[in-house]
């Protein structure tokens, strides 16, 4: 919290903020933090994973496959993109 005090935008720290919000269960403000994270670097793709991983674990398939989808594109080569990708269309 005191690095987002000085810098609100600053996406790894923000993206550490909702894993510990999600592990606390505290879902909105931990999907809350990821998409100010993702607004902050659009196409970081740990931002990009832990909201897929966010969508998933609220069931929401469709959601975490475009953004699986979408990081595919950006990033074909990225075995962690194939990966998600995969237990997502499995799930």
């Amino acid at each position: 919290d005191q690095i987002l005090s000085a810098a609100p935008d600053y996406a790894p720290a923000l993206v550490t903020r909702a894993i510990i919000l999600g592990r606390k269960g505290d879902n909105e403000d931990s999907l809350r933090d990821l998409m100010a994270a993702l607004a902050a670097k659009p196409i970081d793709l740990e931002t990009n994973l832990k909201m897929g991983q966010c969508f998933l674990s609220h069931t929401k398939m469709d959601q975490a496959i475009a953004i699986y989808k979408d990081m595919d594109v950006r990033y074909p080569n990225d075995p962690s993109v194939k990966a998600a990708m995969g237990i997502a269309q499995y799930m």
